[in-house]
C-alpha cells in the first residue's frame, strides 16, 4: 500500500509541517482467533459440536465467515465460516486450524489441540 504521509515540527514557539512523499506500508495478515473449542478440550466421539473463530484485518476490519478455512490434521479440510457445525470427526487427537486470508492475499491463523472421544487412563502398577 503507497500511502503519503505528514510531518509537523514544534519547538515551542514555531510549528512547521510537510507532506512527504509516498512510501510503502508492508501488508499485515490477519489476527485470527479461535473461540471454541477450548484447547484442551475433550468432545465425545460421534456428537456434533460448533467451531467459532474470529479474523480482524488492521487493512480491512472484522472479515467475513465466508473466507475462513477450517481443517483437522487427521481428518482434513472440514469447512468455511465463522461459526461451523461439526459432526463426525475420528476418534484421536487432532489439531484444529483456522485459517483466514485478508484483501491483500495475507494469511492468519490459529490452533486448537482437542480429543475427540474418551482418554483411557491405565492405573501406573509398580513391581516390588
Amino acid at each position: 500500500m503507497v500511502v503519503y504521509g505528514k510531518v509537523v515540527i514544534k519547538d515551542g514557539v514555531l510549528t512547521s509541517d510537510a507532506i512527504t512523499g509516498p512510501f510503502a506500508i508492508e501488508p499485515k495478515a490477519p489476527q485470527v482467533s479461535i473461540g471454541a473449542p477450548l484447547d484442551g478440550a475433550t468432545l465425545p466421539e460421534g456428537v456434533p459440536f460448533r467451531l467459532r473463530g474470529y479474523a480482524y484485518d488492521p487493512e480491512d476490519g472484522v472479515l467475513s465467515g465466508e473466507i475462513m478455512e477450517w481443517d483437522s490434521d487427521r481428518d482434513g479440510w472440514l469447512g468455511h465460516g465463522s461459526d461451523l457445525l461439526v459432526e463426525g470427526l475420528s476418534p484421536g487427537r487432532h489439531t484444529i486450524t483456522l485459517h483466514a486470508a485478508d484483501g491483500d492475499a495475507q494469511i492468519g491463523s490459529d490452533s486448537v489441540s482437542i480429543l475427540v472421544g474418551n482418554w483411557i487412563h491405565l492405573p501406573l502398577v509398580t513391581k516390588g
